[in-house]
């Protein structure tokens, strides 16, 4: 796809192009396009062996549709949006809090990379895992993490935390940077 970009570099050359995109690459793609060229770009969409020619407003409208009309008569479920990698979190020791749901944040050391959406949780050697939804990620320092956070840890006071963590992470102070992931 990366030559297909710059070969739309003018609105003379798009005007009679035909793109094949696929749904998940939609986003990427509509992102390195100008604005002229968007409106004289056609995408021709293919679903269960059936073709059909919209233009690109038509094509975005379809990725949130649960069905397209493909022919007179005849619908087809659109190819899923881009799915993301599963993430996922090691809870040693955790599991009966965890499948109880009493357990639905954890801090960890660092600024970790964890996003909104899905997440596996569990534990290889103990042999157990669960499907969670991540619903908040806040990068803060120890110091800022609130009285709610540090209780729905499992901790009493600032200090218990501290040591808690220094468990898994020694060189961990107040004033570093952690990770706070809530999931339900």
């Amino acid at each position: 796809m990366e030559r297909a970009y710059d070969m739309i570099a003018s609105p003379e050359f798009a005007a009679g192009l035909l793109v094949r995109v696929h749904s998940q690459m939609i986003k990427d793609f509509l992102a390195g396009l100008p604005d002229v060229v968007k409106e004289k770009v056609e995408v021709l969409v293919e679903f269960d062996g059936l073709t059909k020619k919209m233009t690109l407003d038509e094509f975005k409208n379809t990725l949130f549709s649960t069905e397209v009309t493909v022919a007179e008569g005849t619908t087809a479920q659109p190819a899923p949006a881009y799915k993301a990698p599963l993430q996922a979190l090691r809870m040693a020791g955790k599991k009966d809090e965890i499948f109880a749901g009493t357990k639905k944040i954890t801090i960890r050391a660092g600024q970790r990379d964890y996003k909104e959406g899905k997440v596996m949780i569990g534990d290889e050697k103990e042999c157990w895992c669960i499907l969670k939804t991540i619903t908040k990620v806040q990068w803060k320092s120890l110091k800022e993490v609130t009285k709610a956070e540090m209780i729905a840890d499992g901790f009493k006071t600032p200090k218990s935390m501290l040591n808690g963590l220094k468990k898994f992470y020694s060189d961990m102070e107040f004033h570093m940077p952690v990770t706070v992931i809530e999931w339900e």
